[in-house]
Order: C-alpha cells, then structure tokens, then sequence
C-alpha cells in the first residue's frame, strides 16, 4: 500500500516533526517523500527510502528548512519497473 498517517492531514508543524506511513507495493524498489511549496508547480524531493515500510517512520523532517505555509506532502512509492500507483497526496502547514 500507500499511504500517509491521517494524523498529518492539515495539521501545523514546525522543529522536526515525524512522517509515519506505509511505503510497501509488489516488486518494490524505492520511496520518495516530496513537497510542493505554496505556490510552486513542481514537487521537490525530500527524502527518498530504499526499505518497505508498513504503518511506521518514513522520515523525519526539519520544518525549519522551508518557508511558513500550505504545502503538499506527497509520497511516492515505485516497483522494480519505475511504475508507481497512484501518490498519497495530503496538505500540510509549515509554521
């Protein structure tokens, strides 16, 4: 599966705040973890894994790197052939 913890949906970080989610298809290759920044038309990688994860730590991210506002948190998830289901794709605020 894909998914993000619906725990992050919205919500309002700052410092180092954890992503928790599950990264975990048939023929698994890599995940990435992407933001888009307000205003932006192009999502930019944050953190890329190389290890199935299933309901557990994907990233820890230093808020502090970006500008405040509304942004994307989208996680990608390719299989052996660089296919990919669909994104999981949620907003959040960065203080």
């Amino acid at each position: 599966g894909v998914s993000l913890d619906p725990m992050l949906v919205g919500r309002i970080v700052s410092g180092v705040f954890e992503v928790r989610g599950t990264a975990n298809i048939e023929n698994f290759s890599y995940y990435r973890l992407e933001v888009l920044p307000p205003g932006a038309s192009a999502y930019v990688e944050i953190r890329r894994g190389a290890q199935r994860v299933v309901d557990s730590l994907l990233a820890r991210v230093n808020a502090g790197r970006f500008a405040s506002g509304i942004y994307r948190l989208r996680l990608v998830v390719v299989d052996a052939r660089g296919a990919f289901p669909q994104p999981c794709d949620i907003p959040l605020i960065i203080e």
